[in-house]
């Protein structure tokens, strides 16, 4: 089950936020009091709601509930936007919307469970909460009004689907500890159906029941003396209580060179243990909605990006709403999953250039302001990479608007700092890299720093050769008569053919030859061969060896949906 959309009118300082799109994971920005923290405590404060109306017996009508001490958290005179509190016009009510999604099975399931027939897999749940502080529920679904008749079994059935958590920008010590506590007792619950188990809880309660009587007949002894009628005393345990127990009775200590209790830990390794705690769920019965009030808080600028890796982790089996301003968290792959909030408003950003202005992004600021980067290793591959996209429209449109740019790295060992800058700032990138060892060294060590991952590079392998390079990949009957016009060389297309990497083997032919070679000599070369080629391109394609193609038109493709993705 997910929630696909979320709409709320009249809370705090959000006026109106229409059916804003939730995504696998959603990003909140905006500048601050703009707003995008109420968003996300409306979210929390409906899902608590419907949670907390689980626990009522269905049976009885909404209104008995009135007047109960529901605790939901919600104080009119407080919550209401206060500019709006004395108009004569308009609805003085706060209101909710959740859109939730159903699988095939979960629908199947819902319809036994309400006794109802959806005949799609969509529906909301609308909450409205007046001056009265409570709130009143029902359920809005196209062509089927019986559903709000059982709006209870169906607010009950999409508590017991959905586990919700939800932590707050301002994290107190306690509520940190209670966090840690209360998602390890929901992973807990996945034992409680263990034979084993419940043998262990009955023998736990028959042991005990010898104490307890014991005890219940001496308070009735002395309870009779004052009190003849006094029948019967029974003092007991119940068994939710007694597993609810067990399950939060749980100590978490960290050695992060001091083996301590969490509790006696900093604010910043409370934080980051209990995001991890909700990766990779024991218990994944249950779908998960997990949402984070400013996930930058109380951690050094290190630490956020460690921060950012175990979010894109908890997407994998989680839903994942941010509320932040920290540049880091915005998702790239994704744009419209960025919410803008600004003036009580929230709508999906059209362009990084937007979320960069909302959130005071300036060139000033030293960051980068294309969309996307594209890096290769030397000044001569960015030329040909360069003219070669410019042969592809949508490319072309995108290099002429400065939204994609080419850099030379100036060897693959600069790959990390560059991946590391990318990282703290907002556009997307993708590599394209030499297949020998210093090209697989980089991306090894920017792998083993999260930094990248196979989606985002391409080697320039060529079939037959253990090691190669860019130049590998060019037809040499394009450049050929360049070189040995200029140079004095006896140059053969069957020269790079060898295994060697094509500026190993122009070496050995050089030194062959009798001809000097050093690294000037090699740069002036692949020079003339990338202005040769460039030439070429202007009138032709085909600048490639036919069977060593697979990694350009891998490369060519991936930018082509990098881009696509964006626009």
């Amino acid at each position: 089950m997910k929630l696909i959309s979320f709409s709320v009118s009249n809370y705090r300082s959000i006026t109106r936020a229409h059916k804003i799109k939730l995504h696998d994971l959603t990003i909140l920005v905006g500048k601050n009091n703009e707003g995008k923290s109420n968003i996300i405590k409306a979210i929390s404060l409906s899902m608590n709601i419907i949670k907390k109306y689980s626990y009522f017996p269905h049976r009885r009508p909404m209104g008995y509930y009135k007047y109960l001490d529901n605790g939901f958290d919600y104080v009119w005179q407080r919550d209401f936007p206060v500019s709006s509190q004395n108009k004569k016009k308009g609805s003085k009510n706060t209101v909710f919307e959740l859109e939730f999604l159903l699988t095939e099975q979960e629908l199947d399931q819902f319809n036994k469970f309400t006794k109802s027939r959806l005949s799609t897999s969509d529906f909301i749940i609308i909450i409205e909460i007046g001056e009265d502080n409570f709130p009143k529920l029902k359920v809005s679904k196209k062509g089927t009004s019986k559903l709000n008749s059982k709006v209870l079994l169906i607010n009950e059935f999409v508590a017991k689907n959905i586990v919700f958590n939800y932590i707050p920008a301002i994290r107190t010590e306690s509520q940190a500890i209670d966090l840690i506590r209360d998602n390890l007792a929901q992973e807990l619950k996945v034992v409680e159906n263990n034979p084993e188990y419940i043998n262990a809880i009955n023998t736990i309660n028959r042991l005990q029941r010898e104490p307890l009587n014991g005890i219940a007949k001496k308070v009735q002894e002395t309870l009779t003396t004052f009190i003849p009628s006094i029948q019967n005393v029974k003092i007991d345990i119940e068994e939710n209580i007694r597993k609810s127990s067990l399950r939060r009775a749980v100590e978490v200590s960290i050695d992060d060179g001091v083996l301590t209790n969490i509790d006696y830990k900093g604010d910043g390794i409370k934080s980051l243990a209990t995001l991890a705690m909700l990766t990779d769920r024991y218990n994944v019965e249950q779908s998960s909605i997990i949402a984070i009030d400013e996930p930058e808080a109380h951690l050094h600028p290190g630490s956020i990006r460690q921060l950012n890796n175990i979010l894109q982790g908890l997407v994998k089996d989680n839903q994942v709403i941010i509320a932040t301003h920290n540049q880091l968290f915005i998702n790239k792959k994704d744009i419209k999953s960025n919410i803008i909030v600004s003036s009580g408003k929230a709508s999906p950003a059209k362009s990084i250039k937007e979320i960069r202005d909302v959130l005071g992004v300036k060139l000033a600021d030293n960051l980068i302001s294309c969309n996307y980067k594209i890096f290769v290793e030397g000044v001569t591959d960015k030329k040909i990479v360069e003219a070669l996209l410019y042969k592809i429209p949508k490319v072309k449109n995108a290099l002429v608007n400065n939204e994609i740019s080419i850099e030379a790295l100036g060897g693959a060992s600069k790959l990390l700092s560059k991946l590391y800058e990318s990282n703290n700032t907002i556009f997307d990138y993708y590599v394209l890299l030499d297949d020998d060892e210093s090209g697989h060294d980089a991306y090894e060590k920017a792998k083993a720093q999260s930094l990248i991952d196979p989606s985002k590079i391409t080697f320039t392998k060529c079939i037959g050769k253990s090691i190669s390079e860019f130049e590998d990949l060019l037809n040499p009957e394009i450049y050929i008569d360049k070189i040995n016009s200029k140079y004095g060389m006896h140059l053969k297309q069957s020269d790079f053919n060898s295994m060697k990497k094509w500026s190993e083997q122009l070496r050995i032919c050089f030194l062959t030859e009798g001809k000097p070679w050093d690294d000037d000599l090699e740069a002036e070369i692949k020079e003339l061969v990338a202005n040769t080629v460039c030439d070429y391109l202007k009138n032709n394609d085909d600048i490639f060896i036919q069977n060593r193609m697979g990694p350009i038109n891998s490369f060519l493709s991936n930018i082509e949906l990098l881009i696509g993705e964006k626009n």
